[in-house]
């Protein structure tokens, strides 16, 4: 079996068909609906419909890839005028998560369903990046309260079509030890062609987006190693239970990515506070795709044997089946996996004491 384990739960068996149908070359004739309906919440319907033929055999699921490709080249084209926009005010940006992911993999846009577009701006230029997009008819929309808290890492724009979400940290502040400034100097500025080719310039030199005016959008990347840390730290903020098969896609491609050293990531992981994040969804790529991570390299990212032995059984254990089923975890659950995982106790204290400050100041009128 591709997991290595008799599977006794009906996610895991469907788990372990998908990861047999996406390591073949050639798809079968037939592929039982249930299978179907597992790649589609675990995020990789399409990667299977790349094969043509097999598209054909989507059935009422050919509508949905069809318009998550027509959505992606729309969210392709307007990154391109969102990008212009912000480098004719002197703002950098750089695409996180899924597009930034679908720009390094992907062609013509993202071919998998997203929620929004992830940019990340310098803390400076936060509010005249809102600002700038504004200007090109957005306008701010709260997903939650905590939107409205100080210091918040995010905030929400939408245009009636598309949301955009712009960062100025990755986490909430004060759960993270990440230098902002090193981080940027590490970016990678690189060209990206209409048709969503990405062809690098030079290092730390652009990425170059259509911006539909004939003329090119300047776009950045993190770096090979931070945008590998990034993605485990951004998994295990969600405690691995919402990101599906395809997170676990998009880690062993970053993992193959040109650059990538695992010795400076694990060290930067370190110094961010999310080892044990890393530690984690590497663990879980070796369980789904073998061979993906040497032995040496998740063991750079080690929080030790007790804090192993608890995060084998209570986090990368019970992810395994969110994988074909993710969902929110029960609010308990939740917290005691997020303890788990915190990698040092006064980040987990301090960010602990500002969200219940910004809850009841925001739930409180007054407080």
């Amino acid at each position: 079996m591709a997991l290595g384990q008799e599977s006794s739960s009906q996610p895991v068996r469907d788990l372990d068909a998908l990861l047999g149908l996406l390591a073949r070359e050639r798809l079968p004739e037939e592929v039982p609906d249930r299978v179907l309906a597992a790649a589609e919440r675990a995020g990789v319907l399409d990667l299977l419909a790349e094969d043509g033929r097999f598209r054909e055999r989507l059935g009422p699921r050919a509508g949905a890839y069809l318009m998550n490709a027509a959505v992606g080249a729309l969210r392709l084209s307007e990154l391109g005028r969102i990008a212009a926009a912000l480098d004719a005010a002197g703002i950098r940006a750089a695409p996180l998560k899924g597009m930034s992911y679908a720009l390094l993999f992907e062609r013509g846009g993202p071919l998998r369903p997203m929620a929004d577009t992830d940019i990340l701006v310098p803390e400076r230029d936060y509010a005249r990046a809102a600002a700038v997009l504004e200007s090109l008819g957005y306008r701010p929309f709260e997903l939650n309260p905590m939107f409205r808290a100080r210091d918040f890492h995010e905030c929400a724009l939408h245009n009636g079509k598309l949301l955009v979400e712009i960062h100025r940290y990755f986490l909430p502040p004060l759960r993270l030890d990440v230098d902002y400034d090193a981080l940027w100097a590490r970016c990678e500025r690189c060209e990206i062609e209409p048709s969503g080719a990405i062809r690098a310039l030079s290092p730390g030199a652009p990425h170059r987006l259509a911006s539909g005016n004939g003329r090119g959008a300047m776009c950045y990347l993190l770096c090979p190693d931070d945008m590998l840390v990034y993605h485990c730290l951004h998994m295990g903020a969600h405690e691995f239970v919402l990101g599906g098969l395809r997170a676990l896609v998009d880690l062993v491609r970053l993992l193959g990515r040109e650059g990538l050293s695992m010795e400076t990531a694990s060290a930067r992981a370190r110094a961010w506070g999310c080892a044990k994040m890393c530690w984690c969804a590497l663990g879980l790529a070796e369980t789904c795709f073998p061979g993906s991570v040497a032995v040496r390299d998740r063991a750079r990212f080690s929080p030790g044997p007790v804090a192993a032995r608890a995060l084998e059984r209570f986090v990368i254990g019970p992810a395994v089946e969110a994988l074909t089923e993710p969902g929110l975890l029960p609010r308990a659950e939740q917290l005691f996996r997020k303890a788990l995982l915190v990698d040092r106790v006064d980040f987990g204290l301090r960010y602990l004491a500002w969200y219940l400050r910004e809850r009841i100041r925001i739930l409180v009128p007054g407080s």
